[in-house]
Order: C-alpha cells, then sequence, then structure tokens
C-alpha cells in the first residue's frame, strides 16, 4: 500500500514534536515528508514537495 505524504504544520515547537512522535503515523498509512512552524513555511515547502495532507 502506497503512504500519504503528510506535512504537520504548528505554531507551536513542543506540538508538532508531540505530534510527529506520539502518533504511529506509518501504521495509519501516512509518511511525514515536512514540518512547518506556520503557514507561509508550509506553504512554500508544499510548493517545493508533493505532501498530499495537511494538519
Amino acid at each position: 500500500m502506497k503512504k500519504i505524504s503528510v506535512m504537520i504544520v504548528d505554531d507551536e515547537k513542543l506540538v508538532l514534536e508531540d505530534l510527529k512522535t506520539l502518533v504511529d503515523w506509518e501504521a495509519l498509512g501516512f509518511e511525514i515528508v515536512a514540518t512547518a512552524f506556520n503557514g507561509k513555511q508550509a506553504l512554500k515547502i508544499q510548493n517545493l514537495s508533493a505532501a498530499g495532507c495537511f494538519y
């Protein structure tokens, strides 16, 4: 099964780290390809990658 590429976006560093580590993304069929600290940064990264989901 192909994994869905995901970018996690949150302005709180601890929340961002917790979302990355506390959720078993691979078991759910997702692969974290990027993280960002705000929407502007997320849009810039998204234009350079193929992330299909945003949280």
